[in-house]
């Protein structure tokens, strides 16, 4: 995905809800590999909307592929304040041992 940066974010993020399961994740690698510093915070907003479907172990796999600590950490957080499942907590906590 090239030039999204004059897509407004709003417009990128609700255009992943029609796409596929397989279709948004190449995306978000499409775009990650592109220019992750442009497109990390877009990402991370599509990955915190679209997690249930994306199935967040999936979209933690892609930020592990990019050594994206903080695209990790941007999405893991909100989760983790709101989820009480202890698979949640596991790699959060490792996430955060690495980071800290």
């Amino acid at each position: 995905m090239d030039h999204t940066h004059l897509l407004t974010s709003e417009w990128l993020v609700n255009s992943f809800g029609s796409l596929s399961v397989e279709d948004s994740l190449e995306y978000i690698k499409a775009m990650l590999s592109e220019n992750i510093r442009q497109n990390l915070q877009a990402c991370v907003q599509i990955a915190t909307k679209y997690h249930e479907k994306l199935t967040t172990q999936s979209l933690i796999e892609i930020f592990e592929s990019f050594k994206s600590f903080e695209g990790l950490m941007t999405f893991r957080c909100p989760l983790a304040l709101f989820n009480t499942s202890l698979q949640c907590f596991r790699p959060f906590s490792t996430l955060t041992l690495l980071v800290g």
